[in-house]
Formats: C-alpha cells, sequence, structure tokens
C-alpha cells in the first residue's frame, strides 16, 4: 500500500483488525481492552498476541464446560442406573416375599 503511497497509521490498522474480528465472540474482550486504557497504545503485533492468548483462554474454558458436562451426564446416568438397579431389586424382594406369604419355600422360587 505504502508503494501506490496510501499510509496508515497503527491505530487505524488496530481498529481495522478490531472491526473485521466477529462481534458476538469478541465484542466484551475488546470494550474491556479499550477501557483498560491499553488498546490506544497496541500496534498490531500485540494486538494479534492479545487475541491469540485470548482464543487459547477461551478454548480451555470451553473444554472445561465440555468436560463438565460429560462428568454430569455420567454421573446422572449412573444415578438412573443405580434407581432402576434399586427398583429391580425392591420388584424381586416384593415378588419372593409374596411366593412366600403362598406358601412357596424360598427353594421353590429359585426354580
Amino acid at each position: 500500500m505504502s508503494k501506490i503511497g496510501i499510509t496508515k497509521e497503527p491505530a487505524e490498522w488496530v481498529e481495522k483488525f478490531v472491526s473485521a474480528l466477529p462481534k458476538e465472540e469478541w465484542e466484551d474482550y475488546i470494550l474491556n481492552l479499550k477501557s483498560s486504557g491499553e488498546f490506544s497504545q497496541l500496534t498490531i503485533s500485540p494486538l494479534v498476541e492479545r487475541i491469540e492468548e485470548q482464543m487459547r483462554i477461551n478454548d480451555e474454558k470451553k473444554k472445561n464446560q465440555n468436560g463438565d458436562q460429560r462428568s454430569k451426564e455420567e454421573k446422572a446416568s449412573k444415578v438412573g442406573e443405580s434407581v432402576k438397579n434399586a427398583s429391580v431389586r425392591s420388584q424381586c424382594s416384593k415378588a419372593k416375599f409374596s411366593r412366600i406369604e403362598e406358601g412357596v419355600s424360598p427353594s421353590q422360587t429359585m426354580l
């Protein structure tokens, strides 16, 4: 661009770069950066480094959330199995006791 006489100040490059980021994903981060006062002194390279670092942080958060979700699902599944097993045991016990009340011996219930 400089070959054809177009020059931009570093702050302009930073603004252009920031405006190209997906708003829904980066708006809060950029607003926080701007409000901290550091934004006005950033050049493009340090800004890219900060964005990359934030991307790593976001990825870690997503991994942790996915892991937490899987853990919750596994616990719910185990609880469901325990409830199911307890229900089956309860039904077996009821059947066994009702057969005993009918006069059938426990050894005959195994047949």
